[in-house]
């Protein structure tokens, strides 16, 4: 039996992060070969067992060097080594690599980016030469990482495993509105921008002549930054969710899009809802460059009367997407990873 450790950002609030944990699963299951046993690094304070799935308390630095002496594989899921991490989270994750290098565990870094300008760029490079594979969620970091990798096979480029909770219906559609009756935004708390998105969010009312519904992803970040936003407008709602397939349910009846998150933008593609991103986060800019050959914008730079020649209309890839998950997966299976 093969055993796995998932190391992310788990129990957090964060949708993003636990999407990629459930499609992680889901993709394991559906592609391995064998029965598996999965531990998952977890915000929680005792040990659990959820199904056949086994969480284990992140803090307990015990427990956790008692399970990677079991295990075959760690597998790092998500964006853990960029500059947005912490240094406390950057040496926890890194504490725990190179434990499992001195137990001679296979490593994976799946749908990570090196966005690491506040650190040095020999980490970069013991990371990616100290793994087994290095799986990067953009076409952009993956040809950079190829220059100072000797083997080429290690280094992957894969979408991210969110791409595989598409919406076949709404993938069929192909005629966008051009009025947008109901906007949504899903955006990242920064507070150096709330003045600027209070102006953007009256200016979107006032030319619509619409509604508009805060996602807050993050609950622990986004909710009360959503909050405070919504206060200053009068034709809005926040919506929360609660478990992570009520998503599309609570983008059904919304036009636009206009997003910050990384996994908002997912969201959108793959219910085929038009967007417009706006970040200053590398992994955004390179995602949205990547996949969809399009340019993500600074919210200063965002005009409301050319708001048109913005929006990033998604394509129906969802076949090479999903071809390239599938092709990534099948390899790791091969290799014995999973």
């Amino acid at each position: 039996m093969k055993k796995i450790l998932v190391v992310g950002y788990f129990g957090f609030e964060n949708f993003g992060d636990e999407w990629l944990l459930v499609n992680l699963i889901k993709l394991i299951k559906k592609f391995s070969t064998t029965k598996k046993k999965i531990y998952v690094l977890y915000n929680i304070k005792k040990y659990r067992k959820i199904e056949d799935i086994y969480y284990i308390p992140r803090w307990n630095f015990f427990c956790i060097f008692n399970v990677l002496t079991k295990i075959d594989t760690v597998i790092y899921c998500g964006g853990l080594f960029q500059d947005h991490t912490s240094i406390f989270s950057f040496l926890y994750y890194l504490f725990i690599f190179l434990f499992a290098k001195l137990l001679f565990k296979k490593i994976v870094l799946l749908n990570t980016e090196f966005s690491l300008k506040k650190f040095p760029f020999f980490i970069t490079k013991f990371l990616c030469l100290n793994s087994d594979m290095v799986i990067l969620r953009n076409k952009l970091e993956t040809d950079r990482a190829l220059k100072y990798y000797k083997n080429k096979n290690k280094i992957l480029f894969c979408p991210d495993i969110c791409y595989i909770d598409f919406n076949e219906e709404s993938m069929q559609v192909n005629d966008f509105k051009k009025d947008f009756k109901k906007i949504a935004l899903i955006i990242k708390s920064e507070k150096k921008e709330m003045f600027l998105l209070v102006n953007f969010c009256i200016k979107l009312i006032e030319k619509y002549k619409c509604k508009l519904v805060f996602i807050p992803l993050h609950l622990r970040e986004d909710y009360r930054f959503c909050l405070e936003i919504a206060k200053q407008l009068k034709n809005c709602e926040i919506r929360v969710w609660d478990k992570l397939e009520n998503y599309k349910f609570m983008l059904k009846d919304i036009d636009l899009v206009v997003a910050s998150r990384l996994h908002g933008i997912i969201m959108s593609s793959n219910l085929n809802i038009p967007f417009i991103c706006f970040s200053e986060q590398t992994k955004i800019r390179n995602l949205v460059v990547s996949n969809y050959e399009a340019q993500c914008f600074l919210l200063n730079e965002l005009e409301t009367q050319k708001l048109e020649e913005y929006i990033i209309y998604p394509k129906s890839n969802k076949n090479f997407f999903y071809k390239n998950i599938e092709m990534t997966f099948n390899n790791l299976t091969k290799l014995g990873y999973i």
